[in-house]
């Protein structure tokens, strides 16, 4: 209600900073997403979506990785069944409709944009919509402004110099694009930023409940520690008693969800299939399926 400082973000120039202090590694992020995919001399169909299939490992082992391992053996920390039912997922929907619930905001909110970019460019996902928080939250949780800062910074030759912007305009150019177009949307509803759990949703936003289910949605990403304990209710990671179903409480039964955070060990990455059939438990090293 505030006039004044409704649009006030007292941890924006900490995440602002954050953001720079990792140039590094966006520019590293951006040479693997910025370039088009390309076809080559394909002459049947099932070759196209080899060609895409293999990006699709490579980048979603980069993603899901973050900043857990660094740019340097992002390939060697993610289990194959995990990308492999990803894949399984995205790649028969046909133009999948996706949605991201944002966790932190600076590099991980830059890797965010530049997945959907790549779903979205090579026709594995028709719509892709970012949820973040509608006012600052929690230090680090992505907000409207900070994605648009996001957008804004990219087109600054100072922060990604002439010699790497190459990469960044590409990236820069098709993510423009696909806004215009309203395949790429951020989204911040009210009940992100509310103290309760996503069990809750039904009830407290059953709009966005609706959005979320396996009617509007082929999959949802929760990103982050926060995220994952409010999806999870807060039952430990470590309770191996309760599977992923039950800790995700009614969403395990009208949707298909991912949930992927980083504690004090390996990062977590925790995945539930609503499609009718039992739940198949799958651990391999640091990631829980």
């Amino acid at each position: 209600s505030s006039l004044w400082w409704k649009d006030f973000d007292p941890f924006a120039r900490k995440k602002y900073d954050s953001f720079l202090r990792s140039r590094e590694d966006n520019l590293y992020v951006s040479s693997l997403f910025a370039e088009s995919i390309t076809y080559g001399e394909c002459l049947f169909p099932w070759e196209y979506k080899e060609i895409i299939k293999d990006s699709f490992y490579e980048l979603t082992r980069v993603y899901l990785c973050g900043m857990a391992y660094g740019q340097t053996k992002p390939t060697e920390n993610v289990s194959t069944n995990i990308i492999d039912r990803l894949w399984a997922i995205i790649s028969r929907a046909n133009g999948a409709s996706l949605d991201i619930v944002l966790g932190g905001s600076g590099q991980e909110l830059f890797r965010d944009i530049a997945y959907a970019d790549f779903l979205l460019q090579t026709g594995l996902a028709s719509r892709v919509r970012l949820h973040g928080k509608r006012m600052p939250y929690f230090v680090s949780e992505a907000t409207k402004g900070d994605f648009e800062w996001l957008l804004r910074s990219l087109s600054d030759k100072k922060l990604f110099p002439v010699a790497s912007h190459e990469y960044i305009e590409f990236l820069r150019g098709r993510i423009n694009t696909h806004r215009s177009a309203g395949t790429l949307v951020f989204e911040d509803h009210p009940f992100w930023s509310t103290g309760y759990t996503f069990w809750d949703l039904p009830i407290q936003a059953p709009d966005l409940f609706r959005q979320l289910s396996l009617s509007n949605s082929h999959l949802v990403l929760f990103k982050g520690g926060l995220n994952y304990r409010k999806l999870t209710h807060n039952i430990s990671v470590k309770d191996s008693a309760v599977s992923f179903d039950q800790k995700i409480g009614p969403l395990g039964h009208y949707g298909r969800i991912v949930g992927r955070a980083e504690f004090e060990m390996p990062v977590v990455v925790s995945f539930w299939r609503k499609d009718g059939g039992p739940l198949v438990d799958i651990s391999d090293g640091p990631f829980g399926v």
